[in-house]
């Protein structure tokens, strides 16, 4: 049995799981949109009127991110978020299918994190085009963020 399995098997062990992949992604998104957005950290507390700790503290998870400040964050680096809710699970299947579809194509998952959050286009259509951001390739759906 795997630690997923395990976890899985009680309510309450599910609930974690949604929340850490939550979590996964909007950090992901945060550090993504600060890359792109060509700022530094102190840039953007400067921008935000708020300390350089306390943007440290968010990009780094700690506590509870409030929904409002999040936005903030976004739009003072020039983007907003968008938030889709999907049935419990279905996060996980799909990066599983993808990661199945990648590694029958010949791709790594080990060094592709974007397939842990594969979306379901990218199982149906496979990945899309990638798109130069600064000196990173990222792919149009490696973070739902609106410019």
């Amino acid at each position: 049995m795997s630690l997923y399995d395990l976890l899985s098997s009680t309510n309450e062990g599910r609930r974690g799981l949604a929340g850490a992949r939550l979590r996964h992604e909007v950090l992901a998104a945060l550090h993504q949109a600060l890359e792109a957005s060509g700022m530094s950290k102190a840039q953007l507390a400067s921008s935000l009127g708020v300390r350089r700790s306390a943007v440290t503290g968010v990009f780094k998870g700690n506590g509870n991110l409030r929904v409002n400040t999040l936005s903030q964050y976004l739009f003072e680096m020039g983007f907003e978020g968008r938030f889709v809710a999907h049935p419990v699970g279905a996060a996980r299947e799909t990066a599983l299918t993808w990661r199945r579809v990648a590694m029958r194509a010949g791709a790594s998952p080990a060094t592709d994190a974007a397939l842990e959050a594969a979306p379901q286009e990218w199982v149906e259509a496979g990945p899309p085009a990638p798109v130069r951001v600064a000196a990173r390739t990222l792919r149009r759906t490696d973070f739902s963020i609106a410019a």
